[in-house]
């Protein structure tokens, strides 16, 4: 039966299904990536990430930590020219002392973008709008950012991240490594129980 087949089935009233994560069947790089992820509390890579994609799973059965997630991010690296890699925080109350180091890594990076990319004007690149609408939001209220925050240069980005997750606290760490260590389990991971109504 392929996928789309199965699918519909699930659709079906009064049918269920037992999905489960099976740890013994991974593999370690891709047990070893996701188990990282669920320690660190950051989660990246593409859509199609299958190591995000099972941190993810294993995530979203418990109630789980507070996380960031974000893309293209590689020390030394930049995004594109024209568009930011985004770091979102999910469940975060960043102190005010923290987002105000944030909000001055995020200064210094639209100050290299600006001098990098002398066309990038606001008009061209909503990226760069948001950006600037933080920073301004916190010049006048001094309010921490909300959800998401945007880096074009991938080292700030990673600094605002070590930043952030350092505000865990001892148990949210703990709940991490709970998370992590169901990977080495011989145990099946259970996801759901249910047909989509």
């Amino acid at each position: 039966m392929d996928v789309w087949s199965t699918a519909r089935l699930l659709k079906t009233p009064g049918v269920d299904a037992d999905v489960y994560v099976s740890p013994s069947t991974i593999s370690n790089r891709t047990k070893r990536g996701a188990q990282r992820m669920l320690r660190d509390g950051v989660y990246q890579g593409g859509w199609y990430s299958q190591t995000r994609r099972l941190a993810v799973l294993v995530r979203d059965t418990a109630k789980y930590p507070p996380f960031i997630t974000s893309n293209r991010l590689r020390p030394g690296g930049s995004s594109q020219q024209y568009y930011a890699g985004t770091v979102a925080l999910h469940n975060y109350e960043v102190p005010i002392e923290v987002a105000s180091e944030v909000i001055e890594l995020m200064r210094a990076d639209l100050a290299v973008h600006r001098l990098t990319n002398p066309v990038a004007t606001q008009s061209r690149n909503s990226s760069f709008n948001r950006q600037t609408q933080i920073l301004e939001k916190w010049d006048a209220e001094k309010t921490p950012f909300d959800d998401k925050i945007f880096f074009f240069q991938d080292d700030y980005a990673i600094q605002a991240i070590d930043l952030i997750k350092a505000t865990r606290t001892p148990a949210q760490i703990e709940q991490a490594e709970e998370l992590a260590a169901r990977l080495d389990s011989a145990d099946r991971i259970y996801i759901t129980n249910c047909n989509g109504e």
